[in-house]
């Protein structure tokens, strides 16, 4: 699901006008899609792990 969403939004994300966006470089988009994938995997083996 991120991937399909980071696909949609990464043309717009990555060529906002300076002053309107907290990314420095088009790889940060990448990045923080990244870490958002990593995170949320966590919290989901944290609740399957809980629920056990």
């Amino acid at each position: 699901m991120y991937t399909k969403y980071q696909t949609l939004l990464e043309p717009y994300a990555t060529t906002e006008v300076q002053g309107y966006t907290f990314l420095r470089n088009s790889s940060e988009f990448s990045s923080a899609v990244s870490t958002l994938k990593s995170h949320a995997q966590s919290r989901a083996s944290a609740v399957e792990a809980y629920l056990k």
